[in-house]
């Protein structure tokens, strides 16, 4: 299988719509036909079978069919439609206050996420739950014990490597952070999903 290029990497798109998560099965297979078109590829959604492996992540079950990550998060829903792996993670920025996201990043987080989170705020705090999370989805792994020992930052910088695989933090809307986790460079677009045109 030859990758889609932007550039000189593969490309990685993001369909975003408002929906409710109850659509996702549906939302996903009209994001991977309209990825596959881009490509120019003749894909139906009723082949595209979902399989959901137990302690695994979903995937459709033809090895030519592309790879997939959704998140949803305060009605917005979202994947990551690309030929490789990928991972993607959305947080609403909750109204929170800092001391209670202090406490979960104690729990959480690294100490210099900790102190990333003091520095720069509640924002940082859901920037940086999204890129972990995002990498726990790649990785197959879920949040595990290895979620606090892995630090996405470095001193006062958001790491764009984390752990051998690339990381992009895209502004998707007002209120809510975003990131995506693939184990090679790659560009993104963002679409609004077909269905919300």
């Amino acid at each position: 299988m030859s990758l889609r290029m932007s550039g000189n990497r593969p490309l990685c798109s993001i369909y975003l719509c408002r929906a409710d998560s109850r659509d996702s099965d549906c939302l996903i297979r009209s994001a991977a036909v309209h990825f596959a078109a881009g490509r120019g590829e003749n894909l139906r959604q009723e082949e595209l079978e979902l399989l959901r492996p137990q302690g695994g992540k979903p995937r459709f079950s033809s090895p030519a069919a592309p790879r997939f990550s959704i998140s949803h998060s305060g009605g917005l829903w979202a994947a990551a439609v690309a030929e490789f792996e990928v991972g993607l993670d959305i947080q609403r920025h909750s109204g929170a206050p800092l001391e209670r996201l202090q406490g979960i990043a104690r729990r959480s987080f690294t100490t210099e996420e900790q102190v990333f989170v003091e520095e720069k705020g509640p924002a940082a705090f859901f920037d940086i739950w999204a890129a972990k999370e995002a990498a726990s989805k790649l990785w197959g792994t879920g949040i595990d014990k290895s979620f606090k020992g892995r630090s996405t930052v470095k001193g006062s910088r958001p790491l764009q490597r984390f752990d051998g695989s690339y990381i992009q933090r895209p502004e998707i809307c007002p209120g809510f952070s975003a990131a995506v986790c693939a184990r090679v460079e790659f560009e993104l677009a963002i679409i609004p999903h077909p269905s919300a045109v």
